[in-house]
């Protein structure tokens, strides 16, 4: 998640950069470089690589999430729901024994895992509710 949410987020500032060149007062070298498909290109060459390879770098990544976000939600149905909705299941009492597939399993797992998509992949909630929403 985090790979594709970087190279969204690359891409996100480059339009970002593209747009405030577009909307440079006439005359201005900001509008002159902005009307120049090959400086354009440069750009983005410098902060994206290549169009083709980006593009398809992050269709790899996305094809690559939903296959591990398939597995997890066959291994343990309730696991994608916990993550969007951790506090249901974290109010439970942590569990002496757990077994694979359980509402137990589901709860040791959100002890850690929560910390790493809150703070070290932002984005991830987002992500994981529109695979279930698909």
């Amino acid at each position: 998640m985090r790979i594709l949410n970087d190279l969204e987020g690359t891409e996100k500032k480059f339009r970002t950069f593209k747009d405030k060149l577009d909307n440079s007062p006439n005359g201005s070298v900001g509008k002159e470089l902005s009307g120049c498909e090959l400086s354009m290109d440069c750009l983005m060459l410098y902060m994206m690589g290549d169009r083709k390879v980006h593009k398809e770098e992050s269709r790899r990544q996305e094809v690559l999430l939903k296959k591990y976000l398939k597995m997890v939600q066959k291994v343990n149905k309730g696991m994608l729901n916990a993550i969007l909705n951790p506090d249901p299941v974290l109010k439970n009492p942590k569990p002496a024994t757990v077994a694979p597939g359980s509402a137990d399993e589901v709860r040791n797992v959100l002890e850690f895992c929560c910390k790493f998509f809150s703070k070290a992949c932002p984005g991830a909630q987002k992500r994981i509710k529109l695979f279930m929403e698909s």
